[in-house]
């Protein structure tokens, strides 16, 4: 029986003799694995079998190697380590990278600056925010001191000195219209951490008439955060402390469970709920302070972008600087085509792209802009999806639908290339409660 085991052992594959955790490569046999990796690129089909014949045998010797090709853009080696590590093989969870959100977004606006316009556009700049002003408005600014801090706060200041507002959020194109806002009119309780904004937009009180129960408030607030992020996931908010004018508590009236909200890649704010309830009959209907805590934040950072403003000559390829390179340069996009379709009356272009982006955050959160010969910018729709291609190239394919005649005239493309999660703490002040 001994000897009979022997020569099974002799004679099977070593991938099949091995136990379920072969001893792991040494420094010598690494080099070796990773240079039979290598050649599943080659051209030769002859180089390509003996690295597969190598790699059954040695491959499940170096996992971690093997691990890290998984996602490969060749299909050879994709193909290949896959089968080596095995049906019932799966990625170990990589966490998010939890980093102090509160450093994101933060801006300043120099002592002595004289124009709103030239103020909002300096702290719009780095985040690809661009603002939609009245067009007869005064551009006169005066600030004694500089103002700093983060964007949302920073905006807040600039609107208030300049008797301009903002009822809505950014749009999908990154622009912000301010409206006139007029004396004594009242603006929505606010606060400011990162790159988000938070405010107060509604209150509402009720009262259960077959109990001696104190009065609950739900307070609705808008989040909303600036175009050089994209926010793909929140949880609902926690209460940390709320006062009135007297010093008198409040609770929350969420229970221990935490709700978990999607955000889809095209929103620019999102509406939550907080529940309140007064601690003491003697509470006012007025709240001094008010912080929360809004956890589960998880969002994609590091924005990247190009613009081709030359559409008569296609295909083009640019990097996320705007300058040309050559076609399949990582970190670039190709505007392969520019095509109308349909008839005058219900006319639509379809754009092609193609892009050699750096990773899957790169590649699931590319959007594509055209600005038409009117001045108007839009997002484009993905329409067909998105593809990738075997040699890890993305495939867009947008349409968009003009008004009128316009026609397009440049194309711009933004991409983000981190995700992290992390926790921004707000503390609101002055919220009335009726």
């Amino acid at each position: 029986m001994r000897r009979l085991l022997l020569v099974l052992l002799l004679v099977l594959p070593a991938h099949v003799a091995w136990a379920e955790d072969p001893p792991p490569a040494d420094a010598a046999l690494r080099t070796q694995i990773q240079g039979w990796l290598e050649d599943l690129r080659a051209d030769a089909y002859e180089t390509r079998r003996k690295a597969r014949e190598q790699l059954r045998v040695h491959g499940r010797r170096a996992p971690d190697l093997l691990e890290a090709l998984v996602d490969d853009p060749d299909a050879e080696v994709r193909r290949t380590v896959r089968e080596l590590l095995g049906p019932g093989w799966a990625p170990k969870p990589k966490p998010k990278p939890v980093v102090d959100l509160g450093l994101l977004a933060q801006v300043e606006v120099p002592r002595g600056a004289t124009s709103v316009r030239e103020a909002l556009a300096s702290i719009g700049s780095g985040l690809g925010a661009r603002f939609e002003l009245p067009m007869n408005h005064a551009d006169a600014l005066a600030l004694d001191e500089p103002v700093r801090g983060p964007f949302f706060a920073v905006l807040e200041t600039l609107a208030a000195k300049s008797t301009l507002g903002a009822s809505r959020p950014f749009d999908a194109t990154g622009t912000l219209k301010l409206e006139p806002w007029k004396q004594g009119r009242p603006r929505a309780p606010h606060a400011a951490a990162g790159p988000l904004g938070v405010r107060v937009v509604e209150v509402s009180a009720t009262r259960n008439l077959t109990s001696r129960a104190l009065r609950r408030y739900s307070l609705e607030l808008e989040l909303r955060w600036v175009p050089s992020v994209q926010l793909t996931q929140l949880s609902a908010p926690r209460l940390i402390s709320a006062v009135d004018d007297a010093g008198l508590t409040f609770s929350g009236t969420a229970g221990r469970s935490t709700t978990t909200f999607g955000i889809g890649y095209t929103q620019t704010s999102r509406t939550v709920g907080l529940g309140l309830r007064p601690d003491d009959a003697a509470c006012k209907e007025h709240l001094a302070k008010l912080t929360i805590e809004v956890p589960g934040l998880r969002m994609r950072t590091d924005a990247r972008g190009t613009v081709f403003n030359e559409l008569d000559t296609l295909p083009q390829v640019q990097d996320g600087t705007g300058a040309k390179v050559p076609a399949g340069t990582p970190g670039s996009i190709e505007l392969r085509s520019i095509t109308r379709e349909g008839d005058a009356r219900r006319a639509q272009y379809v754009v092609e792209l193609a892009g050699r982006l750096p990773n899957r955050v790169a590649r699931s959160s590319a959007q594509v802009f055209v600005t038409w010969s009117d001045g108007r910018e839009q997002r484009l729709h993905v329409m067909g999806g998105r593809s990738l291609a075997a040699d890890g190239t993305l495939n867009l394919t947008v349409r968009a639908w003009p008004r009128g005649d316009a026609k397009p005239a440049s194309i711009r493309v933004r991409w983000y290339e981190r995700e992290v999660e992390g926790t921004l703490r707000f503390t609101l002040a002055d919220i009335p409660l009726r």
